[in-house]
């Protein structure tokens, strides 16, 4: 998590370094789940750094990967709760924002978005 706190264009390097050397494989998940979930849905701004910094990583096909599943799954989870989007401008600003980041660690990256990975009917 501190490797995000003070990412930049100009430190991607040493901080894809950083995150090399202390998390392993299996922290994918979590890893994945964090920026998701506490960074990608907060932070748009900060999304083409996010996107920047896993395409150095060593194992981008991976983490790319489980980036595009994890945010499938926080989609789902946050469209099962869509009628508090009617009432919080938060709950509507991370929607939005996990719409833009999939699109650009998808379409963006030139990946397909799958229909078997999100049933979009079946949300509405």
């Amino acid at each position: 998590a501190a490797v995000f706190n003070s990412l930049s264009v100009d430190n991607i390097p040493e901080k894809v370094d950083q995150l090399q050397r202390h998390v392993k494989p299996e922290d994918y998940q979590w890893l994945c789940y964090y920026t998701v979930s506490r960074r990608a849905s907060r932070e748009a701004n900060f999304h083409h750094q996010f996107i920047a910094f896993f395409s150095q990583c060593r194992d981008k096909k991976t983490l790319f990967h489980r980036l595009i599943n994890m945010t499938f799954e926080c989609l789902r989870l946050m469209m099962k709760a869509v009628d508090e989007a009617v009432h919080s401008s938060s709950h509507r600003t991370a929607l939005k924002s996990l719409g833009t980041w999939l699109g650009l660690i998808t379409v963006g990256r030139d990946y397909p978005l799958k229909s078997k990975s999100i049933d979009i009917k079946d949300l509405l």
